[in-house]
């Protein structure tokens, strides 16, 4: 009986360290080439801006995201980040409708800011709305090395 109740405790202290590290990133995925992370709502696409350790990973839209009015966001690799998006967009043919991003009068505006090396494929871009970039395009602002295509 002892000895049951030391691996019950042993398993549940191994279990609770487990949730405790793992954090879901998106709505799921790893950030491979064999599992990018999911993007299916808006707030997975928000967060992509916000974690710039990211940036190089593979990304998949599995539906369209609609952006409220009256929501503004950030772009990604923006300025501010001191980053560029390297990773990989597959829009799968998917849209965003009705983003309105805010560069902050950065040098380089778009719903990605600055893409070097990077890929952003299949996307569906509607309506999108940027302010106060200095050199802006609606999908990229600054492209280097990168490629876009089926956009």
């Amino acid at each position: 009986m002892k000895h049951h109740l030391s691996f019950a405790l042993l398993f549940c202290v191994v279990l609770s360290g487990i949730s405790a590290d793992a954090e879901v990133r998106y709505s799921g995925g790893a950030g491979t080439l064999q599992s990018p992370y999911l993007i299916n709502t808006l707030d997975d696409w928000i967060a992509i801006a916000g974690n710039i350790e990211d940036y190089s990973s593979y990304f998949e839209l599995t539906k369209n995201i609609e952006f409220p009015d009256g929501l503004t966001i950030e772009p990604i690799a923006g300025e501010g980040t001191g980053a560029v998006f390297q990773g990989v967009l597959d829009g799968r043919g998917f849209a965003l409708y009705c983003p309105t991003v805010d560069c902050h009068g950065e040098e380089f505006g778009g719903l990605f800011a600055r893409v070097d090396g990077g890929t952003i494929k299949n996307l569906t871009l509607w309506d999108a709305n940027i302010l106060n970039g200095e050199c802006s395009g609606s999908l990229v602002g600054q492209l280097k090395g990168g490629l876009i295509s089926k956009c």
